[in-house]
């Protein structure tokens, strides 16, 4: 099983942080999802960073499917997927999407396209609205998200996976933060100047203290936009969605990221 590998520290670059997902025309996509899953309805895209991610409303229920990056490394595929099931087998009312597999029980799927193979898969779709809608966080709301990712940290007991050590972009301890070319080129010029001391600090001692902590699995992007909160319970946090930067890392990292306003925590700005 091939692992993607990561670049010598220091040398990420802007291209690394772009991504380019797959476009699969909708009635070629409505066609596989009809074949491989028996299942047929009107499908609406969703925001994707590497996947191609389309919602699937039927008269039944609403599922999310995904057409992975042709350039995406299999393992990875098959890490996020792992994942999903463990979840689903060690808390089976964690609020993450689950796996659904297909009429012939294959999670995956292999739809031809363009002369390329490419791999669709399809999830449940959680009920919720995004937290970065409102960024409304109160001490109900933090308590949740809180007591959210315990719950997931506590799930990932006992689970590893070959592809938990890739190079992961985002992945604060994997060069974002001692990239000569982004820290120089992708801040903005009003940032700049303001972010170097404490960038400097970091690398000089915030990531070593943090790469010698113990490594967990965790899902390693829990930002505004992946946290949901019931839409009829605004204090209500209800799921936890895009496990496609999940990593092998400290639980520090795990912290909620990009929340603002009235967040009882400091903001930490993203990169996104």
């Amino acid at each position: 099983m091939q692992v993607v590998s990561k670049p010598p520290q220091g040398t990420l670059s802007v291209a690394d942080l772009r991504f380019a997902p797959p476009g699969l025309p909708p009635a070629q996509l409505a066609e596989a999802l009809r074949r491989a899953y028996g299942l047929e309805g009107t499908l609406k895209p969703l925001a994707g960073e590497r996947d191609q991610n389309m919602r699937l409303l039927t008269s039944d229920g609403d599922y999310l499917a995904k057409v992975a990056n042709p350039t995406e490394d299999p393992a990875l595929i098959d890490f996020q997927i792992a994942a999903l099931e463990h979840l689903a087998a060690r808390d089976g009312t964690l609020p993450v999407p689950r796996m659904i597999p297909a009429c012939d029980g294959a999670l995956t799927v292999p739809v031809p396209h363009a002369g390329e193979t490419l791999s669709l898969r399809l999830l449940s779709f959680l009920p919720g609205t995004p937290l970065n809608t409102t960024n409304h966080v109160s001490d109900r709301v933090a308590r949740g998200i809180g007591h959210m990712l315990g719950r997931l940290n506590r799930a990932f007991t006992g689970f590893s996976h070959p592809a938990a050590t890739h190079f992961m972009p985002w992945d604060t301890l994997k060069g974002l933060l001692e990239s000569r070319q982004l820290s120089q080129d992708y801040l903005p010029d009003h940032l700049r100047s303001r972010c170097a001391p404490v960038i400097r600090r970091l690398a000089a001692t915030g990531l070593p203290t943090m790469r010698a902590m113990p490594q967990v699995m965790i899902h390693g992007d829990a930002h505004s936009g992946n946290i949901l909160i019931a839409p009829e319970d605004p204090e209500r946090v209800c799921g936890l969605i895009d496990f496609g930067d999940m990593i092998a890392g400290p639980v520090l990292i795990n912290l909620p990221m990009n929340i603002e306003n009235s967040s009882p925590w400091p903001v930490t700005p993203s990169l996104r």
